[in-house]
């Protein structure tokens, strides 16, 4: 999926009880490297190795299987985001927006977060590496 680049004061980027900061510093410290790295480059993509920096096409499923490891994959990342994003707002409307989906697939996800599973402090706190 190619990437928007917006301003960090447009990005919406909310964690609940949390600091968007170490998201910004790391993504800014990558950002940095990318354009030193490929200044020339036409990819639309967040992720680029040298030869996917040469063209427009997306790094293939062995990069990011070889960053990820075999216990997380694309779709888990996403889905746990998109997840983060409906506890800290449950704005249908924006996470279909945010996440290319239509409203009614969006509120699938906001729908859930009157389960009683939802309630346990423990899925509010970000996750360690």
């Amino acid at each position: 999926m190619p990437v928007t680049f917006r301003p960090f004061g447009q990005s919406g980027c909310r964690f609940p009880g949390g600091s968007c900061a170490p998201v910004r510093e790391r993504l800014d410290a990558y950002l940095t490297h990318r354009t030193a790295r490929w200044p020339a480059t036409a990819n639309p993509y967040l992720f680029t190795h040298p030869q996917s920096a040469n063209g427009t096409d997306p790094v293939g499923p062995r990069f990011v299987y070889t960053r990820l490891g075999p216990h997380l994959n694309t779709r888990d990342l996403r889905t746990d985001r998109l997840l983060q994003e409906a506890l800290a707002g449950g704005d249908a409307k924006r996470i279909s927006e945010m996440f290319g989906m239509t409203i009614d697939t969006a509120q699938r996800y906001t729908s859930i977060l009157g389960h009683p599973a939802f309630n346990d402090p423990a899925l509010h706190t970000p996750r360690s590496p």
